[in-house]
């Protein structure tokens, strides 16, 4: 696995060459969208954190360098969430995105990036309007064009799922379908969340934190492919804190079958 940054909120720059069959389900058989009941945005508040990237090499885990750091706001009748890559003194990408306060609906996107790889946006600035976002990007190699992407109905924010998932009402057996966009990856998911175990998660001070294991399969509408959930799958394993706050994060850690994001406390 390379040093290659991954999202807090999941780990998707590695799902798009993992695929299977589509599953015997419609992919579009959503049951929780932007506006159920079962989506409480009231209960995301304001929080600072920080996580560390683990790569998975020979002998296990190793550090990569690389922090993350994200601040969410309030910000009238919208939050405005922004995350920081870092390795030493160096910012490596920088994104702030604009979500409706009460549904978690992305409207607004931004990105500046260092030195993003051969084909990926240095910076981006986007907008909701209707079911499109358009707006422009600068690649790498510094050209600049048009950006434009739909989605089928209001959907979440699959780079920062972890905060939609947050959201909702965790229990051992729960399960939800939910619409996301990846806008830079033009790419829409139908995200299968279930909720297969509760556990301890132990802090660097002893202190053990309850939490949910929210495994995370990643079904890609336009082809069917699917990146599974599980901790040694591409679509990977969230753990969400039950109790957030006093300085406990929402997402604790997020792992898959490339490495680990882990709250660095």
């Amino acid at each position: 696995m390379s040093n290659k940054p991954l999202p807090v909120g999941l780990c998707l720059a590695f799902l798009f060459s993992v695929s299977s069959p589509a599953p015997a389900d419609e992919p579009h058989n959503y049951t929780v969208v932007p506006g159920s009941k079962e989506v409480n945005a009231a209960k995301i508040q304001p929080y600072e954190a920080h996580w560390n990237q683990l790569a998975l090499g020979e002998g296990g885990l190793k550090d990569t360098g690389v922090r993350f750091r994200e601040v969410l706001e309030r910000d009238g009748d919208t939050l405005r969430h922004m995350q920081s890559i870092l390795r030493d003194d160096e910012t490596l990408m920088m994104e702030t995105r604009i979500l409706a306060r009460d549904t978690l609906v992305p409207v607004e996107l931004r990105r500046e990036a260092s030195n993003p790889p051969e084909g990926h946006a240095k910076s981006a600035s986007l907008k909701l309007d209707g079911l499109t976002y358009a707006g422009s990007k600068t690649l790498a190699d510094g050209t600049s064009e048009p950006y434009e992407h739909s989605v089928e109905l209001p959907s979440f924010d699959g780079w920062i799922a972890g905060v939609v998932l947050a959201a909702l009402p965790l229990s051992v057996g729960y399960e939800a379908k939910l619409p996301t966009v990846v806008h830079l990856q033009q790419t829409n998911f139908q995200l299968i969340a279930r909720v297969s175990d509760e556990r301890m998660f132990e802090r660097k001070s002893g202190v053990e934190v309850p939490v949910w294991v929210v495994d995370t399969d990643w079904v890609d509408i336009a082809n069917g492919s699917v990146s599974k959930g599980g901790p040694g799958e591409a679509g990977g394993t969230y753990l969400i804190a039950k109790s957030p706050g006093s300085g406990i994060p929402y997402v604790i850690e997020y792992a898959n079958s490339f490495g680990v994001i882990r709250w660095s406390e």
